[in-house]
């Protein structure tokens, strides 16, 4: 059996592994879904005719092998641990999509960018989440539920009377309320998994956790045909560990220690970076040069 040191630095590899795949899908998929007219929003429409794009199928696969990587750094670590690092997509993405595809961005684009993974990194260090449960009781559920679909309805109605960034941040928001509610959904399969091969198919997480999935990548390509990378990325991974923490602390029971008044102040300075960078990286372009 893996000792501590082991676990933890095993739940670190998939993380970053997923973190990669991700960002590289991000780059593929917005280079084909910016292609297709806005019309295709939101609709199942929008998936089969990205489905005849061979470049839109290699992003999907690397989504399917980070969707693997991020399901076995759940089955090792906490929600609220991952979740941040995750958040390591944007950096990645931002980096992808200047080498790869010649995508323009500015010096504070960049600034704005670590100052994001460094607010991430220091919320990280400082809840130190631990523990927790695998599988969330139907009655959170009864209450949790209408609340966070609530949530990601609100970012997909204000992202369909906007333009520009603007509505590739709402979209991405929205998805990754749906992903990171996903990744809670996952660890109950993972946990059935645990006990055989067949184990989940009389429990309600995996047939859930493929619906918000579904759901999500929608939404998520709906933020990509915008074409402003930046902004949708920053509204689909920036989110994540906050939503990963208070899903983690309310459904799985994990803890969240701030226990001195130091620890306050830097978890909240980090989130209001966070936030700042977020609010930065929604006006960026990000487009291709022509």
């Amino acid at each position: 059996m893996l000792g501590v040191s082991g676990r933890v630095a095993l739940t670190i590899v998939f993380a970053l592994i997923a973190a990669f795949l991700d960002a590289l899908s991000n780059v593929l998929e917005i280079a084909e879904a910016e292609q297709l007219s806005e019309d295709y929003a939101l609709r199942a429409s929008l998936l089969t005719s990205l489905a005849r794009r061979p470049k839109w199928l290699i992003g999907l696969a690397c989504d399917a092998g980070g969707f693997a990587a991020m399901a076995a750094a759940l089955g090792l670590g906490a929600v609220a641990f991952v979740q941040p690092i995750l958040a390591l997509t944007l950096l990645m993405s931002l980096m992808l999509g200047s080498r790869l595809q010649s995508r323009t961005f500015r010096h504070r684009d960049w600034i704005a960018t670590s100052v994001l993974c460094v607010g991430l990194a220091t919320f990280l260090s400082q809840v130190e989440p631990r523990g927790g449960r695998d599988l969330v009781p139907v009655s959170r559920w009864v209450i949790a539920g209408p609340a966070i679909a609530g949530a990601a309805l609100v970012c997909v109605v204000g992202g369909q009377v906007v333009r520009g960034p603007l509505r590739a941040l709402l979209f991405g928001v929205a998805a990754s309320i749906a992903f990171a509610t996903s990744a809670v959904l996952t660890k109950g399969f993972v946990h059935y998994l645990g006990r055989g091969i067949f184990a989940w198919w009389n429990h309600g997480e995996a047939y859930a956790m493929a619906i918000v999935i579904i759901a999500g990548f929608v939404v998520m390509q709906s933020a990509f045909q915008t074409g402003h990378l930046a902004a949708a990325v920053a509204g689909l991974q920036a989110p994540g560990p906050v939503v990963g923490v208070v899903l983690g602390a309310g459904l799985l029971d994990e803890t969240i220690n701030v226990d001195t008044v130091a620890q306050a102040f830097l978890v909240v300075v980090s989130l209001t970076a966070v936030v700042a960078s977020i609010i930065a990286l929604a006006q960026v372009e990000g487009r291709v040069k022509r």
